[in-house]
Order: structure tokens, then C-alpha cells, then sequence
């Protein structure tokens, strides 16, 4: 369902309270069995089967407590295993003084991600630098020209 992706933003950056989580499911049944979603409906499959795969005889319809779920689950991965500066900045904040957190830079930790970055940030400037020859080319030309 549509509604399904328009919470994803949200559900990657906030924990939903189960309350509202199950009001919005509620809606969703509703909108399933009566297209109104402020009118109850008779529900003639179980909401488990109509979240089922396709290939099981459901709609696809994702679980909204497991995909929150599963959102704070990445976030909290990110959070722990990454060396964004995000990152390092609540872990140097949250961690150190609860538990004594010290940041170590291992020179295999930072591996491609530094690389990458490195190399992006020289093909930038390379790229600077051919714009400004070029320029300073067209000027000399220009100046040429005149003579």
C-alpha cells in the first residue's frame, strides 16, 4: 500500500508508539474492506493472511510493527558500526560517559570509505583545474585573436 512507503521516512528515524501503530493498521483494514477508513468493515480474511506474500494468497501488505522495527534495527547498526560523523558525534556524546567509550582509529576500519572519499574529493579538484585552464586558455585565445 501507498501508506506503507510514506511511513518509511518517519519509521527510519522514530520508534511509533504500538497505539498509533495499530490505529494506523486499523485504517488500513478498514480502507481494505469498506474504502472508507473511518468505517468498520467485516473482515473476511485474517489480517496475517492479507499481509502474506502474494505466492501465499495475501496482498504484500507490510506489517507496520515489523517494518518500524526493522528501521530501528538499521539505525541502531549504523549507529554502532559506522564512522560517520552522525555517528562518532552520539557516541562520543551517549556512550562515553556511561561506558567509558574511546574512539580508536584503526587504519582498517576507515578501508574503502576513506579511499573512496579521498579519491572523489581529487577528481573534483582535478576536475577545478581543468575548468580553470580551459578558461585561461580561451582568455590567451581571445587576447591572440586581438593582436
Amino acid at each position: 500500500m501507498v501508506i506503507t512507503g510514506f511511513l518509511a521516512y518517519s519509521f527510519n528515524k522514530y520508534k511509533w508508539h504500538v497505539s498509533l501503530l495499530n490505529q494506523v493498521e486499523q485504517w488500513c483494514q478498514n480502507f481494505i474492506w469498506t474504502s472508507d477508513i473511518l468505517k468498520k468493515g467485516i473482515t473476511t480474511v485474517n489480517w496475517a493472511t492479507i499481509c502474506s506474500p502474494l505466492e501465499d494468497g495475501g496482498l504484500k501488505i507490510i506489517n507496520l510493527h515489523h517494518e518500524n522495527n526493522a528501521y530501528l534495527l538499521k539505525l541502531s547498526w549504523n549507529f554502532a558500526y559506522s564512522i560517520r560523523p552522525w555517528s562518532l558525534v552520539l557516541k562520543a556524546r551517549v556512550l562515553k560517559s556511561k561506558y567509558e567509550f574511546r574512539m580508536v582509529l584503526d587504519p582498517h576500519l576507515f578501508g574503502l570509505e576513506l579511499i573512496s572519499f579521498i579519491l572523489l574529493y581529487l577528481i573534483i579538484l582535478l576536475g577545478l583545474l581543468v575548468q580553470v585552464l580551459l578558461l585561461i586558455y580561451g582568455m590567451i585565445n581571445d587576447v591572440l585573436l586581438l593582436l
